[in-house]
C-alpha cells in the first residue's frame, strides 16, 4: 500500500511537471507573440492561422490551477506516505522483537524438552498408578459387594423367615428324612462302611459317620456329591415337590481314574483308594438306569461306560478338539 502512494505522488509530480511546461510554453508564446514566423519568417500580419493572445492566456492559467490543484492533492498525500512509513518503522521493529521472542522460545524449548521428557514418564508411572488403584478399588468394592451378597445368600440358607405360616427352608425333621435317601443312595451303590448319614441344620448338608461331606478327599466328595444330587431328585419326587426332572453329574467317578492318565488330579487318597478297590462305579450306573422312570441323567465322565450301559443309556464320545467327532459337550464357537 505504502509502494502505491509512493507511485501516485511521483504521478502528481510528473503530472505538474507537464503543467509547469505547458505553462512556460504559453508564456513564450505571449512573449513572442509580435514577431516573425521561425519557420518561414512571415510578419504576423501576414500568417495564416491567428493565434488570439486570449486563449494563450486561459491556456496558462488553467495550467497553474491544475498544478495548485495537484499541489494540494500531493500536500495531502504526504502525511498519509508519512504515517505508513511510521507504521512500517513500527511493524518492522515489532517484528524484529517477535523473531527475537521467538528464537528465546525455542531456545527454552530445546533447554526444557529433558526435562519435559522426564515430567512425561513420571506423568504416565502416576496415571498408571491411578489406574491400578482405581481397579484394586474396584476389586474390593466387588468383593465387599459379593461378599455381603454372599452372607445375605447364607442366612436365607441357614435361617428361617415365616410369612403367613410359610416356613423358607427344611426343617430337621425333613432334613433328616432327605439324609436318609441319601443313605440309601450310597447302599445302593455299595459305598463301603457307611453307618450313618445326618443332617446338619447349621450348614444345610449332611455328614457319613459324623464327618462333614467337606472333609473328605476330591474322589469321595464327588461320589457324596453325586448322591446328593440323585437323592434330591428322588426325595422330590416322593413328596410330590416340584424338579426339573433331570440332573448333570460331572465327573463323578473321579475316584477311578488312572493317576498316569490323569496327573492334574493327584494320587489317589486313602479313602479314595479303599473306594477304588470296589464295584461302586458298576453299582453306580446299575442304580441310574433303574431310576429311568424317576428322572434323567446326565453323566459326563472320563472312563468308559460299562457294557452292560451301552443298551440302556444313549452314550456319546467327545473326541476333543484334534479327534474326529464332537470334540465337546457344547460345540465350538466358529
Amino acid at each position: 500500500m505504502r509502494q502505491r502512494f509512493i507511485d501516485l505522488s511521483q504521478t502528481y509530480i510528473t503530472d505538474i511537471r507537464r503543467l509547469e511546461a505547458i505553462e512556460e510554453g504559453g508564456f513564450l508564446l505571449r512573449r513572442f507573440e509580435d514577431q516573425p514566423c521561425p519557420m518561414c519568417g512571415a510578419l504576423p500580419g501576414h500568417q495564416h492561422i491567428p493565434h488570439s493572445p486570449a486563449d494563450l492566456e486561459r491556456q496558462q492559467h488553467s495550467a497553474q490551477a491544475e498544478i495548485r490543484k495537484i499541489e494540494r492533492d500531493l500536500e495531502s498525500l504526504k502525511p498519509t506516505i508519512q504515517n505508513l512509513q511510521t507504521d512500517l518503522a513500527g511493524s518492522r521493529e515489532q517484528s524484529e522483537n517477535l523473531a527475537a521472542n521467538i528464537k528465546n522460545y525455542e531456545q527454552d524449548i530445546l533447554s526444557l524438552r529433558p526435562i519435559e521428557s522426564s515430567i512425561r514418564e513420571s506423568y504416565q508411572k502416576c496415571i498408571k498408578v491411578r489406574d491400578d488403584v482405581a481397579r484394586s478399588v474396584a476389586l474390593y468394592d466387588r468383593r465387599i459387594d459379593l461378599l455381603n451378597r454372599r452372607q445375605e445368600i447364607e442366612m436365607l440358607r441357614i435361617g428361617r423367615q415365616v410369612a403367613e405360616g410359610l416356613i423358607i427352608g427344611i426343617d430337621e425333621s425333613e432334613g433328616d428324612a432327605f439324609a436318609q435317601t441319601v443313605k440309601l443312595v450310597l447302599d445302593a451303590w455299595g459305598y463301603p462302611g457307611v453307618h450313618t448319614v445326618s443332617w446338619d441344620q447349621q450348614s444345610y448338608d449332611f455328614s457319613v459317620n459324623g464327618i462333614p461331606r467337606g472333609q473328605n478327599g476330591k474322589g469321595v466328595k464327588a461320589i457324596f456329591h453325586s448322591a446328593f444330587v440323585v437323592a434330591f431328585l428322588i426325595f422330590c419326587r416322593e413328596k410330590g415337590l416340584p424338579h426339573p426332572g433331570f440332573v448333570v453329574l460331572d465327573s463323578p467317578l473321579v475316584t477311578y481314574r488312572k493317576p498316569i492318565l490323569y496327573k492334574r488330579h493327584g494320587e489317589l487318597a486313602p479313602d479314595e483308594a479303599a473306594i477304588a478297590q470296589t464295584t461302586l462305579d458298576l453299582k453306580f450306573y446299575e442304580h441310574l438306569a433303574s431310576l429311568s422312570a424317576v428322572g434323567q441323567f446326565l453323566v459326563i465322565e472320563n472312563n468308559d461306560p460299562p457294557s452292560f450301559v451301552v443298551g440302556k443309556a444313549k452314550i456319546t464320545t467327545f473326541s476333543g478338539q484334534n479327534g474326529n467327532g464332537r470334540p465337546g459337550l457344547f460345540p465350538p464357537l466358529s
